[in-house]
Formats: C-alpha cells, structure tokens, sequence
C-alpha cells in the first residue's frame, strides 16, 4: 500500500464520517477504514481530527454517547 498524502487521508476520512453517518458505523470502525488495524491509527486520526475541525470542515458537539463530530454544511 502505498503512502498517502495528507489531504488524501481527509478526504477519506469525511468519507468514512458520511458513512459512518449513514450506516451507523462507530469512529473506531471509521478509523479502521481509514487506517485499517495500525496501532497507531487512534493519534493519527485524532490529528487529522484537530486539523479538519481547525479549518472548519468539522465541529464538535456533545451527544448521548459523548462527543459527536458534525462534518459542516457544504463541506
């Protein structure tokens, strides 16, 4: 498998996010998506986390279960 680029990775992770959204799949199960079962997965995608929702495609809010990530309207 070869390396991807940065915004590949955020491009593929709101993708696992409107999947996540539609099929209720859970963030560890997006997260294996993104980075299939690395050990390292849960910091990288807390990373890309913080970078998405720093630009504003992202924000977060209080759920049931804790905190939920919204993807932003016309993002």
């Amino acid at each position: 498998m070869r390396n991807r680029s940065q915004e590949e990775n955020f491009k593929l992770l709101l993708d696992a996010f409107r999947l996540a959204g539609t099929r209720g799949l859970s963030i560890d199960q997006a997260r294996e998506l993104l980075f299939g079962k690395d050990t390292t997965a849960g910091s990288r995608t807390k990373k890309l986390l913080e970078r998405l929702k720093s630009k504003g495609v992202i924000r977060t809010q209080m759920g049931l279960a804790g905190i939920v990530y919204v993807i932003n309207a016309g993002q």
